[in-house]
């Protein structure tokens, strides 16, 4: 008698490999620390607990990661809006550093500000950090009513 059908070993032993090798052409290299980082995806680096700082001696931290981001900072400002206008944020010092900027995402939130990099502008909002090319326009998507919070409510 000849053999019409694979064996359930057999099956097996493909699906295995079939999966092995997916994972290894698809995910495997975003693993990889050669990924570019830059401004606008530093949520997704510091995701989901996580905070990165800037000293005014040009070196940077990410509190609890082993990680070196090695981004390009101009003079970085920060504007916060206090509710009527948005005014220069000043942070403080860290283990004798002084800090000029700071970003922090508690449980996948994000804090919101706009950041003035050199001759960009960047909105971190809650969930994304988007870049403009002006202070009006980053100004004018801070404060779409869509993304602002409700009464009595915050991110």
């Amino acid at each position: 008698m000849s053999k019409l059908a694979f064996s359930l070993i057999e099956l097996i032993l493909v699906v295995i490999l079939i999966g092995l090798i997916s994972f290894l052409t698809i995910r495997l290299p975003s693993f990889s620390s050669s990924k570019n980082i830059s401004i606008e995806n530093l949520r997704e680096v510091l995701y989901p607990n996580g905070e990165f700082y800037l000293f005014s001696d040009g070196s940077e931290m990410i509190k609890d990661k082993n990680i070196t981001l090695n981004l390009k900072f101009e003079l970085p400002e920060v504007y916060i809006y206090n509710g009527n206008f948005f005014e220069k944020k000043e942070f403080g010092f860290l283990k004798n550093k002084k800090i000029i900027f700071k970003y922090s995402v508690k449980n996948g939130i994000g804090d919101s500000f706009i950041l003035k990099n050199g001759e960009n502008y960047y909105v971190f909002k809650p969930f994304e950090i988007k870049k403009f090319n002006s202070f009006q326009m980053a100004k004018n998507f801070f404060l779409l009513k869509a993304y602002q919070p409700k009464e009595g409510e915050y991110y």
